[in-house]
């Protein structure tokens, strides 16, 4: 009598890589032309901080991140604030670093950005294996446009403000490899209005960022 024995051994929990600046300054992040813009929602009452007195923190922040804030007043009392950022990837992160050393907590964020459409077939990958693994490691929902939808390409990702910039740098990476440039760096500037989308649902939960409007 013989007996085969198949031992399978599971890789341990992967340890999520630090976040650098360094990891969104390549060329790559080019296509995006600044016009990167994060969406975060902060608690209502830190918004002050966040202003600081006579606008000197939210301008210190925008000079020395080079992006653009918004916070848009509030039409009815709630929990949480938006603030807007838009700017390069490199900005944003900068931004990002300085408000979250200001806030005690930031809840899920919306980042959108626009994308090449020659190098959406890149994150998407064959039967949609490459867009799902992403949303799956990172715990980020993605929305992509179908290739076939004409106008300008942009890229959502909706979760937490680490996995999302997380999963920037390796939907970057696994477009471009390591600080690429060139024609396919270039954005494909087609019509204004938005395409339809391709979603891939991670564990970012679905939309509860775009619903922190109202008061919970």
């Amino acid at each position: 009598l013989t007996l085969t024995l198949t031992l399978t051994f599971l890789p341990p929990n992967r340890k999520p890589q630090p976040l650098k600046k360094e990891d969104f300054g390549d060329d790559c992040y080019g296509c995006m032309r600044e016009q990167l813009t994060l969406s975060l929602w902060v608690p209502f009452e830190q918004v002050g901080l966040i202003i600081g007195k006579k606008g000197a923190m939210v301008n210190h922040i925008q000079r020395d991140s080079r992006t653009q804030i918004t916070v848009p007043p509030q039409s009815k009392p709630s929990a949480w604030a938006p603030i807007t950022v838009k700017g390069s990837g490199l900005g944003a992160f900068a931004a990002y670093q300085m408000l979250k050393a200001l806030v005690e907590e930031l809840d899920e964020c919306v980042m959108d950005f626009p994308f090449p459409r020659s190098r959406l077939s890149a994150i998407i990958g064959t039967g949609g294996g490459t867009i799902r693994r992403l949303s799956a490691d990172h715990a980020v929902r993605i929305l992509v446009p179908n290739r076939e939808a004409a106008g300008r390409g942009h890229v959502e990702l909706e979760g937490e403000v680490d996995d999302v910039f997380r999963c920037l740098r390796e939907i970057m990476v696994v477009a471009f490899g390591k600080a690429s440039s060139g024609p396919d760096g270039l954005l494909d500037v087609g019509g204004a209005h938005r395409p339809a989308f391709v979603a891939a649902g991670g564990g970012g939960g679905g939309g509860g960022a775009k619903a922190r409007g109202a008061e919970e």
